[in-house]
């Protein structure tokens, strides 16, 4: 269990695990449930499933790597230097890609990703390595064609998984190289110090990220080619309420694009929610107060005149993440708002009191925002 007394995925053992419904033909009949649909986006949500189950293991420290390869045969590989499953009796593992406990436990949906690919493959393959012991086992669309055979032992430690999603249910779709590499990309860069790698077997190439300064490096690589305001990104990290942040804000003189990326526990969230809300406001709150305290001839100006320039990369790992709708577009916990509005707030005070000259410039570009606005609308109405 970990420390709080919750069941973790390495706890699982067959006496433990029970069928409370058949999952794998539930997926196989509605896939759309859980991973939006079965076009390429879906195709590479399955795939991302399990790169971001990885990921959990890297951010509670017991994986430095992550490895995909795409094989000639259209499957592809995902291998980590994680714990591994822990296999205790011979349907442990069929379990772990079969089964999902009836009890509420927060790392049920670690264990439904595994289901899932599996569910949704023609065939899937897995390896796991822990303690010394290597097992692995083979499946046919969800189901297991035998039981876990031990092979060689072995020092280190992992999962890896092989699978060839099921083109009764995809058709024609294949992994796209391009779409692999940015994802992986941005996983590289909200995940400082892990080394993740993708090896396309078609060309031969392999391409490498990690970057020590991950989510800093991130909003820089987004800038590229623009004039910034702060030159040195705004970074800061907290935690309350069980929130986990980390935050990249950088202010540019163009106003032509307003860059927000919100993240919660890696997965990218599109239509952001409320991580964002409080982002929003607290940098209205500081922004303003500013202008009242050292510019108090100029109005006050409005949230998108703030915005406008603005690139911010907001990361969040939170323990029971709720979003609105199946395909979790949007984050709706109402503590995250709450502690990026009280935590951004204070950490943006202290950097616009730290650095006034940059504080200004950023204050005077949302006024000049507003004011070409209410410019472009007076305009308008002598127009009509």
């Amino acid at each position: 269990m970990s420390p709080d007394g919750r069941h973790r995925l390495d706890d699982y053992t067959a006496e433990e695990i029970r069928v409370s419904r058949p999952y794998v033909q539930h997926i196989r009949d509605n896939p759309g449930m859980y991973i939006g649909n079965v076009r390429s986006s879906g195709l590479h949500e399955m795939l991302f499933m399990l790169v971001r189950e990885a990921l959990v293991e890297t951010s509670e420290g017991f994986c430095d790597s992550v490895r995909l390869v795409t094989n000639l045969d259209g499957s592809i590989t995902i291998s980590d230097d994680g714990r591994g499953f822990a296999v205790i009796g011979p349907p442990d593992l069929e379990a772990a890609f079969t089964q999902v406990p009836p009890w509420r436990s927060p790392y049920r949906f670690n264990q439904l990703s595994y289901i899932t690919a599996n569910a949704l493959s023609e065939w899937l393959w897995v390896e796991t390595q822990r303690n010394g012991e290597s097992h692995e086992l083979t499946f046919e669309r969800g189901e297991a064609t035998g039981v876990p055979r031990a092979t060689e032992p072995t020092p280190r430690s992992g999962i890896t998984v092989m699978f060839l999603p099921d083109p009764t249910l995809f058709g024609d779709e294949r992994f796209n190289p391009d779409t692999i590499r940015e994802r992986l990309r941005e996983y590289a860069y909200l995940n400082s110090g892990v080394r993740l790698s993708f090896t396309n077997r078609t060309t031969g190439t392999e391409d490498v990220y990690e970057f020590s300064d991950g989510i800093r490096s991130y909003v820089e690589w987004l800038n590229v080619g623009r004039q910034s305001l702060n030159p040195e990104v705004f970074i800061t990290r907290g935690e309350a309420e069980g929130v986990q942040y980390e935050i990249g804000v950088q202010w540019c003189r163009e106003t032509d694009d307003i860059l927000e990326r919100l993240y919660v526990n890696n997965l990218f969230v599109p239509v952001g929610g409320t991580p964002l809300n409080g982002l929003r406001a607290a940098v209205r709150v500081v922004v303003n107060n500013f202008i009242l305290e050292h510019l108090p001839s100029e109005d006050q100006v409005k949230t998108n005149h703030i915005r406008e320039g603005m690139t911010a990369v907001v990361f969040v790992r939170i323990e029971d993440p709720q979003f609105e709708g199946a395909v979790r577009g949007k984050l709706i916990n109402p503590e995250a708002e709450r502690v990026l509005a009280a935590g951004v707030g204070e950490f943006l005070r202290n950097e616009f009191e730290a650095n006034p000259a940059v504080a200004e410039a950023i204050a005077r570009h949302a006024i000049a925002a507003a004011e070409a606005e209410a410019k472009f609308r007076e305009a308008r109405k002598r127009k009509k």
